[in-house]
């Protein structure tokens, strides 16, 4: 199991690896504007933002996956292998969500809906950055 450290660490690598040492910002792009407003919904809001999040998050993951896995497996298999943990350990975080009444509040659709758009904004302009 990462510590969060440990987390922090690997994703400095994963950047270092795809970017050249080039961070980006999508934790703060991510992870601010959906956490900050869904936590004023209680409980039921801040695990309706996390299996939003966490969703979105594990669809990119997913689409990294698979450009790699195109380009040249061989080449990235240490990559591929960090990838692919950091995205079952979103995947964990969003059944978690789930199982504690994420789907119970009020809207959740809609919600969901409204903080998948915001994840994918912040990947695609954390993509340029």
């Amino acid at each position: 199991e990462l510590t969060t450290g440990g987390l922090q660490s690997s994703y400095r690598n994963i950047c270092r690896m795809i970017n050249g040492n080039r961070m980006h910002l999508n934790h703060i792009l991510w992870c601010v504007p959906a956490g900050a407003g869904t936590t004023l919904l209680g409980k039921e809001g801040a695990m309706a933002c996390t299996v939003a999040v966490e969703e979105s998050i594990s669809e990119h993951y997913n689409s990294q996956i698979r450009a790699l896995m195109e380009e040249d497996p061989d080449r990235y298999v240490e990559l591929l292998k960090l990838i692919k943990e950091f995205r079952d350990d979103e995947m964990e975080h969003h059944d978690t969500g789930l199982e504690h009444d994420a789907e119970s509040i009020p809207g959740y659709k809609l919600l969901k809906g409204a903080i998948q758009l915001g994840c994918t904004a912040a990947i695609f302009v954390s993509q340029r950055l």
